[in-house]
């Protein structure tokens, strides 16, 4: 009994490409469910199989190659030109991730009719470290391109106006990647921040981009620098309310001088002046010895 479409499917997913290729001649069935799973990642490790694949890749396949990873392929293999890789990627029209990482035999006039052919429909684009590549190609990719959410042109030597442009055509950016841009300053730094769905940005190395304000939550944090005024406020206030009583505050009739009165009732009005002088002086004389009042 042969098994669901769906299990066979699952199974002939999981395959490395050199079994796949054996599935494609075991039954049409078989062979209906390999050739997609094949050809949309093809593996491209030397430059004999780059070739064989560029040369036999039929209109009907080439409608299945979705991911080509061509990073370092001029770099490695010397005899790839790059009339051989614009060659390959005008057949692959519905391609939709694209590494193109230190292709050296790339240069403007490639990238442009590359990008012409298939840019509209590229999620992904890498040309980090293209040698030969400026802003020229960088204009190319901004004009063709409008869908992309993956962006790497690091290493590569443009200015600010491509890259704006770039960034307000593409608005499901999420990774843009500009570090060593030399020429670019804030201004493609600002454009690229507006993008709404921007979750990462690399702008690593790039020595013009200097301080800027900008409103995003994702903006570059600036330092604070703290002055000696905010300094001096930030340490705990002294209260300076405290209520001071002056001397026409104070209550002398609250006091009690005298803590038990005399009763001079009993003495004649002389002798009852002459206590109330020696209580009043204190009953203290210059030498500090007790005074005694007599009659």
């Amino acid at each position: 009994m042969s098994l669901p479409t769906e299990i066979l499917q699952d199974i002939i997913s999981q395959l490395d490409q050199a079994t796949l290729a054996n599935c494609t001649r075991v039954s049409s069935q078989f062979r209906a469910l390999a050739i997609p799973v094949l050809y949309e990642s093809p593996s491209l490790l030397t430059a004999d199989r780059f070739r064989r694949f560029s040369k036999d890749l039929s209109a009907d396949n080439a409608v299945y190659v979705h991911t080509l990873d061509l990073s370092m392929t001029a770099r490695r293999w010397d005899s790839i030109k790059g009339q051989e890789i614009v060659e390959l990627l005008l057949k692959c029209l519905y391609i939709t991730h694209l590494d193109l990482d230190m292709c050296m035999a790339l240069r403007n006039t490639d990238i442009e009719t590359i990008m012409n052919a298939i840019g509209k429909n590229l999620h992904f684009l890498s040309l980090c470290s293209c040698s030969y590549l400026n802003t020229a190609s960088i204009v190319s990719v901004a004009t063709y391109c409008t869908n992309l959410r993956v962006i790497n042109i690091s290493g590569i030597c443009t200015v600010d106006d491509p890259v704006v442009d770039l960034a307000s055509k593409n608005p499901h950016l999420e990774t843009v990647n500009l570090a060593d841009c030399n020429h670019i300053t804030e201004k493609s730094v600002k454009a690229v921040m507006k993008c709404p769905k921007l979750k990462y940005l690399n702008i690593e190395g790039c020595h013009d981009v200097l301080d800027f304000e900008s409103e995003s939550e994702s903006a570059i944090p600036q330092p604070e620098w703290e002055t000696e005024e905010e300094e001096f406020d930030d340490e705990e206030e002294v209260d300076y309310d405290t209520d001071i009583m002056t001397d026409s505050d104070y209550n002398y009739d609250s006091v009690n001088t005298v803590e038990d009165e005399e009763d001079y009732s009993g003495y004649s009005s002389d002798e009852q002046s002459e206590h109330i002088a020696s209580e009043t002086m204190g009953g203290m004389d210059g030498d500090g010895d007790n005074v005694t009042h007599t009659a």
